[in-house]
């Protein structure tokens, strides 16, 4: 018997005054891997609203936004454990990665390509590869963490960077004497 595995590519639109993007209430959405899911649009936003512990996205494809990262999940951050996908920022005005969730936001890969930014708006962790690709990473008054095995990919410049101009913190765990390059500057000047 041969196993079949279907890859789709999917690409939701959001527009008009009561758009909401994908609005998650509990349920376990799984991106397999080679899958990819676009949220465009106005109101193309990912937001996690459940009051219950299965609200999660077991993500190994490609979540795509041009809206903010919203998790007010109580019990379960977003993406479910053992994520291997990528997260990617891609709108054309600054987007957030926020919510009221007390769980730090955790993204196996993340990659910040917008011209015109990505705000932190509470703590996070990125396990695998940050992809610093256009546009600025602002972490304010909040923390990013990396993990022993992260590494920044793209081409950090002027342009694309972490920017940390608050009381935030860019901090990398490490099992291992080495080097690491941080590629951090402000916004004044």
């Amino acid at each position: 018997m041969k196993t079949y595995h279907l890859i789709i590519f999917l690409t939701l639109v959001s527009s008009g005054l009561y758009s909401q993007g994908v609005y998650n209430n509990g349920s376990k959405i799984v991106i397999g891997s080679g899958a990819f899911l676009n949220i465009t649009g106005t109101g193309g936003s990912y937001r996690n609203e459940t009051n219950v512990t299965d609200g999660t996205i077991i993500l190994s494809g490609t979540l795509q936004i041009e809206g903010n990262y919203i998790n007010n999940a109580t019990g379960s951050d977003i993406l479910g454990t053992g994520s291997t996908g990528t997260v990617v920022f891609k709108g054309t005005v600054v987007q957030q990665i926020t919510g009221t969730s007390p769980i730090n936001t955790g993204f196996a890969n993340l990659a910040v390509n917008n011209p015109a930014g990505v705000t932190l708006m509470k703590n996070a962790a990125v396990s695998g590869t940050l992809s610093l690709l256009s546009g600025l990473f602002d972490i304010g008054n909040f923390n990013l963490q990396l993990g022993p095995l992260s590494v920044i990919g793209g081409t950090p410049a002027v342009t694309n960077m972490i920017v940390a101009t608050g009381t935030g913190q860019l901090r990398k765990e490490d099992s291992a004497i080495g080097t690491f390059t941080f590629p951090v500057g402000d916004n004044t000047g």
